[in-house]
């Protein structure tokens, strides 16, 4: 089974919910490496664009970055779009 060379984890200043900044992508890079995930593999970025530029930064050729914007939907669009040129 293939497994992510990478994964970017990153959190959302609307979504903090009382937590201070950086809480929440340590709480996800703690559960991916409970998982199995080495800790090399996992990556912390400050937005979802950002997340998906660190991604398609690190990738390789052949490599597949996999997109689902949740939040700031209209800025990865923008993101995207612009790099499509």
């Amino acid at each position: 089974l293939a497994a992510p060379r990478t994964i970017t984890v990153w959190e959302s200043e609307e979504y903090l919910r009382g937590k201070k900044r950086g809480e929440i992508t340590r709480a996800l890079a703690r559960a991916l490496a409970r998982a199995g995930v080495p800790r090399s593999a996992i990556l912390a970025a400050t937005s979802e664009t950002s997340a998906i530029a660190r991604a398609v930064g690190t990738a390789r050729a052949g490599d597949v970055v996999v997109v689902a914007p949740h939040i700031d939907r209209a800025k990865v669009a923008a993101w995207l779009a612009k790099r499509r040129a």
